[in-house]
C-alpha cells in the first residue's frame, strides 16, 4: 500500500507541478523590454537605467527570477513579497515605466509561449528524467528498501530541476501563490535531495546506515529547510555530496563480491560521467582562468548519468555491461575529440579561425561524415586494449551443431554443456532438471549464475566466469541462442526417435499381416496356378500372384533383380500373345536390381500397353525392346491397324498418365501399326 501511495503521489505531484507551471507561465505578464542587473540598477537593452515601474521605485528583487542570489531567510521573504507586489502592478493592459529621463506607457503582454525560447528549458528534461528513472525503478514488484530511498532521492532532485526551470522561465513573475510554492519547494528540495542521496549511498550495495548518523544529517537538513538558513546551503549541500562520495568509495573498497563490485562500478561511472563535463567545462576553468566557459545549464544536464548508474545498480539489470558501456562512451568521446582536432587543424592550415560560418560548418559536416567509420575503428582498438572480445554467435552455434550431429536426444544437453564449457570455461557447470521456456536466464541471487533451459527437459547451469570476466548482454545473447538451438536439436531428436519407434511398430504389424497374406492368399493363388488346366486362369492367377508379391514387398528395403523382372515380363508376354508372334529383347545392364515399387509400376504400364495391342490392334506380330542404361528405354510396336481407323481411347491416356507419374516421357506414332517409345528415370 505504501508503495502504491508513493508512486501515485509522486506522479500526481510532478504532473500537477508541470501543468500548473506551464499554465502560469503562459498567463504571466511580459514587458516589451528586458532588463539586466549591473550590481546597482536594472539596465534596459537600450543601455538606459530603469528608474521606476508603475510609479514605484524598482529594487534588486524586482526582476530577479533565480533565488540562488539570495543570502538569508529575510531576503527570501522580502523577494517573495516584492514579487507579489510586482504581479499586482502588472495586472492592467498598460504599465508606466521611467527609463532614464523618459516616461513610457508600455503594453503588458500575456497568453504567449515565448518562454519556451529560454535556454533554461534544458533543465526540464533532466528533471523529468530523474523522476522517470526513480519511478520506474521503484515500480518493479520486487522493489525493496534500496529502491524506495532511491525513488525519494530522484523525486527530490526532480523537484529541484522542475521548480528551478519554472522560476527561470518567467520574465517577471507569475501567479504569486504558485510562485511562492515553487520557490519554497526549490529551496527545500535543494537540501533534501543531497540528504536523501547520502542516505541512499549508505544502503548500496549493503545497508551500512547508523541511526545516530541518519538522525544527525536529517536534523541538520530539517533545520536548514524550516529556518530557510540560505547561508548554510553552500556548506550543507556540498558536505552531503562529499559524504555521499565517501560512502560510495568506502563501499567500493569494502565489498568484493562479483555483483556488489559491478553495482559500485555503475555508481562510480554515473558520478564520473555526471560530474566530469562540468569539471572540464566550468570547474577547472574557474580555478585556472577565474571564469566559466559557459553557463551551468548544459553541463548540468549530464547529472542525469548519476541516477542512471544508480538505477542499474539497484535494479541489477545488465550489471555486467559496465565494460561495454565505458568502452562505448570512451569511443564516442575520442571520436568527437579527434574530429574537432581535425577541424581545428584544417582551419589553422587555411588560416581561418574556429567559428560557425557557413563554410566552416560545411567542413565540419564533411569531417562528421566519417564519424561512423572512425568510431567503429576506435571501438575495435579499445576492445583489443581491454582484451574484451565478444563471443561469436556463429562460431558457438557451429560448435554446438558439430557436437549434436547424429547424437541421440539423451546426449544433446551434454553436448550443450561441453560447448559452453569450451567457450566460456565457467568456474563450475552442471546439469539440472528442466525449468520453463527455452533460453538463457541470468540469476543474481548470491553469486551470478546462468541457467540454459531446454524447456521442459534438462537444463545447464553455469557458475561465475574466471579471471574477472562477466556475463555481458552480448554473452547472454549468445548463450540464449545456444539454448534455443539446443532445444530445437533436442525436439528434433525426440521426434526422430519417436518416428523410429512408430515405424518399427508399424513394420512389425505389417510383417505380421504380410505373413498372413503370404501364407493364406499367396498359397491359394500359387495352388490355382499349378492345378488349373485353363491358360487364361493360369495367366490371371499369375498376374494376381505377381501383384500380391509386389504389394507384400513394396517397401524401399525390398529389391527385385532385373533378370527376374525380365523373365517374368517375358513369360507374361508369351502367355498373353500365345496365338501370335511375340518378340522380346532385353539389353543394357541387367545385373542390378529394381525397387519393387518401380518394378510393379513398370509392369502395370507394360501390361496396359500389351492389353491395348492384344485387344485393339488386330496385329499378328508384337515386339518389345527393354534397355537398362542411364535410364529405362522401352520400345513397343505392332503391325496392326493403328489409330487411323480407331478413335484414341482410355488405354493410351492411362499409359501417358503412368509414364508422367514415373517422371518419364512418351512418344508414339501410328502409320502402319502403333509404335511407342518410353523413357523412364532409374
Amino acid at each position: 500500500m505504501i508503495r502504491k501511495i508513493a508512486l501515485a503521489g509522486g506522479l500526481a505531484l510532478i504532473l500537477w507541478l508541470l501543468l500548473a507551471a506551464c499554465l502560469a507561465l503562459y498567463q504571466s505578464p511580459r514587458l516589451p523590454y528586458t532588463f539586466a542587473w549591473d550590481g546597482q540598477a536594472w539596465i534596459a537593452q537600450t543601455g538606459e537605467r530603469l528608474e521606476s515601474l508603475a510609479g514605484q521605485p524598482v529594487t534588486r528583487y524586482t526582476f530577479m527570477v533565480d533565488n540562488s542570489a539570495l543570502q538569508s531567510r529575510a531576503e527570501m521573504l522580502q523577494w517573495l513579497a516584492e514579487k507579489a507586489r510586482l504581479y499586482e502592478q502588472l495586472r492592467g493592459d498598460q504599465v508606466e515605466l521611467q527609463i532614464g529621463s523618459r516616461r513610457l506607457s508600455v503594453p503588458v503582454r500575456r497568453h504567449c509561449w515565448d518562454f519556451l525560447h529560454n535556454s533554461a528549458l534544458l533543465h526540464l528534461p533532466v528533471g523529468v528524467a530523474f523522476f522517470v528513472v526513480g519511478w520506474a525503478t521503484y515500480l518493479r514488484p520486487s522493489a525493496g528498501r534500496q529502491a524506495f530511498w532511491f525513488y525519494l532521492m530522484c523525486l527530490a532532485m526532480s523537484l529541484v530541476y522542475i521548480t528551478n526551470v519554472a522560476s527561470l522561465l518567467a520574465q517577471t513573475v507569475f501567479w504569486p501563490p504558485l510562485w511562492k510554492l515553487v520557490n519554497l519547494i526549490n529551496v527545500s528540495t535543494f537540501v533534501l535531495g543531497p540528504c536523501l542521496l547520502f542516505h541512499f549511498s549508505l544502503l548500496i550495495p549493503r545497508d551500512r546506515t547508523r541511526p545516530w548518523l541518519l538522525a544527525f544529517i536529517y536534523s541538520i537538513s530539517a533545520f536548514v529547510i524550516f529556518t530557510m538558513s540560505i547561508p548554510l546551503h553552500p556548506v550543507v549541500v556540498p558536505g552531503l555530496f562529499f559524504g555521499s562520495l565517501l560512502a560510495i568509495l568506502q563501499a567500493s573498497l569494502s565489498y568484493r563480491s562479483t555483483i556488489e563490485r559491478q553495482q559500485m562500478k555503475w555508481i562510480g561511472a554515473g558520478f564520473a560521467l555526471g560530474v566530469a563535463p562540468w569539471l572540464l567545462i566550468n570547474g577547472f576553468p574557474m580555478l585556472l582562468l577565474g571564469h566559466r566557459l559557459m553557463t551551468d545549464t548544459l553541463p548540468g544536464a549530464f547529472l542525469i548519468f548519476i541516477p542512471l548508474g544508480m538505477a542499474v545498480a539497484v535494479h541489477r539489470y545488465r550489471l555486467f555491461d559496465i565494460g561495454t558501456f565505458l568502452e562505448g562512451t570512451l569511443a564516442y568521446a575520442l571520436t568527437l575529440v579527434l574530429l574537432l582536432f581535425c577541424e581545428w587543424a584544417v582551419l589553422a592550415a587555411l588560416g581561418l579561425s574556429f567559428s560557425f560560418d557557413s563554410s566552416q560548418v560545411f567542413l565540419l559536416a564533411v569531417l562528421a561524415s566519417g564519424y561512423g567509420m572512425v568510431r567503429w575503428k576506435l571501438a575495435g582498438v579499445l576492445a583489443g586494449w581491454f582484451r574484451r572480445r565478444p563471443l561469436s554467435s556463429e562460431q558457438a552455434l557451429e560448435l554446438l551443431r558439430s557436437r549434436t550431429a547424429g547424437r541421440p536426444a539423451a546426449e544433446v544437453c551434454a553436448a550443450l554443456q561441453s560447448t559452453v564449457e569450451q567457450l566460456l570455461a565457467p568456474q563450475w557447470i552442471r546439469l539440472e532438471s528442466g525449468d520453463g521456456q527455452p533460453g538463457a536466464r541470468l540469476e543474481l541471487e548470491g553469486e551470478p549464475t546462468v541457467l540454459l533451459s531446454l524447456g521442459a527437459h534438462d537444463s545447464v547451469r553455469c557458475g561465475p566466469l574466471p579471471r574477472g570476466r562477466a556475463y555481458s548482454s552480448e554473452t547472454m545473447r549468445c548463450l540464449d541462442q545456444l539454448a534455443r538451438q539446443a532445444s530445437l536439436y533436442l525436439e528434433n531428436a525426440l521426434l526422430f526417435e519417436k518416428a523410429n519407434r512408430e515405424q518399427a511398430q508399424r513394420l512389425e504389424e505389417r510383417e505380421r499381416l504380410l505373413g498372413d497374406l503370404h501364407d493364406g492368399v499367396g498359397a491359394a493363388l500359387a495352388g490355382i496356378r499349378l492345378l488349373s488346366q485353363e491358360p487364361e486362369v493360369i495367366t490371371l492367377a499369375g498376374e494376381a500372384l505377381h501383384e500380391l508379391q509386389s504389394f507384400l514387398y513394396d517397401s524401399p528395403d525390398y529389391q527385385m533383380e532385373r533378370t527376374r523382372f525380365v523373365a517374368e515380363l517375358r513369360g507374361y508376354g508369351n502367355r498373353l500373345f500365345a496365338d501370335r508372334e511375340f518378340h522380346f529383347r532385353a539389353g543394357g545392364d541387367l545385373s542390378g536390381c529394381l525397387p519393387r515399387a518401380l518394378a510393379l509400376s513398370l509392369f502395370r504400364l507394360l501390361r496396359e500397353a500389351f492389353n491395348n495391342a492384344q485387344k485393339h490392334s488386330q496385329a499378328d506380330r508384337v515386339s518389345l525392346s527393354l534397355d537398362f542404361a542411364e535410364q529405362i528405354e522401352i520400345k513397343l510396336e505392332d503391325n496392326g491397324r493403328g489409330f487411323a481407323q480407331v478413335t484414341r481411347g482410355r488405354g493410351l491416356n492411362s499409359i501417358e498418365k503412368r509414364v508422367a507419374d514415373l517422371g518419364g516421357t512418351l512418344t508414339w506414332s501410328t502409320q502402319t501399326g502403333v509404335r511407342l517409345e518410353i523413357h523412364l528415370p532409374l
